[in-house]
C-alpha cells in the first residue's frame, strides 16, 4: 500500500499512523469524547446530512463537508475511529463480545497475578478473587464505550445495528450481574 509513496508522503503517512495508534491509549479516551462533542456542535449538521446521504446511497450526494477537507479534523476523526475500533467488543454480537471480554479479563488477571508476585498492591479489577466480569463489563459499557459510540452515532446514523448490539449486550450483563 505504501510502496508507491514518495519519501515525504511516506514520512507523512508514517507520522499519521503513529499518531492514530498512540491515540488508542485509554488516557486519551475522555478527551476524545469531548473533542467529538465540540466537533459535532460546530460541524454536526453538515456532516450528518452528508453521511445520511452516503448511507442512503443517494445518487445526488451533497458536496463533501469542508471539515473533511481539513487535515487536522480528518486526523482527529481517524484517531477517534481507530480508538473506537480498539474498544469495540461491546458493539459486536454477544457471543463474540463475551469471548473477547473473557480474554481481556484474563489479561487483567495475569497482570494482577504478576503484581501480587512482586508484592505490589493489586487493583480490584485485576484481582481474580474480587473481580466480577458482569459488573466490570457494565462499567466498561456505561462509562467508556457508550459515551464514545453515542457521539459517533450522531455523525454516522448508519450505525444503528452497532448500537443495538451495545444495548443487547448491556442487558445481558445486567441480567448476569443481578443473578
Amino acid at each position: 500500500v505504501l510502496r508507491r509513496l514518495t519519501e515525504p508522503q511516506w514520512r507523512d503517512a508514517r507520522k499519521h499512523v503513529i499518531s492514530m495508534i498512540l491515540n488508542t491509549d485509554m488516557t486519551h479516551h475522555f478527551e476524545n469524547v469531548s473533542k467529538l462533542q465540540v466537533f459535532y456542535e460546530l460541524e454536526g449538521a453538515e456532516l450528518g446530512a452528508y453521511w445520511r446521504a452516503v448511507a442512503a446511497q443517494d445518487s445526488q450526494l451533497p458536496e463533501r463537508p469542508a471539515a473533511l477537507n481539513e487535515v487536522d479534523k480528518r486526523m482527529m476523526i481517524l484517531e477517534i475511529l481507530l480508538h473506537a475500533a480498539d474498544i469495540s467488543n461491546p458493539v459486536k454480537p454477544f457471543a463474540i463480545y463475551e469471548r473477547w471480554a473473557e480474554k481481556v479479563m484474563e489479561e487483567f488477571f495475569r497482570q494482577g497475578d504478576r503484581e501480587r508476585a512482586l508484592g505490589l498492591e493489586v487493583a480490584p479489577m485485576y484481582d481474580r478473587a474480587l473481580a466480577d466480569m458482569p459488573t466490570a463489563q457494565l462499567g466498561f459499557v456505561e462509562f467508556i464505550v457508550s459515551p464514545l459510540y453515542l457521539e459517533i452515532l450522531r455523525f454516522a446514523p448508519g450505525l444503528d445495528q452497532t448500537i443495538a448490539h451495545l444495548l443487547e449486550n448491556h442487558a445481558e450483563y445486567t441480567a448476569r450481574a443481578v443473578a
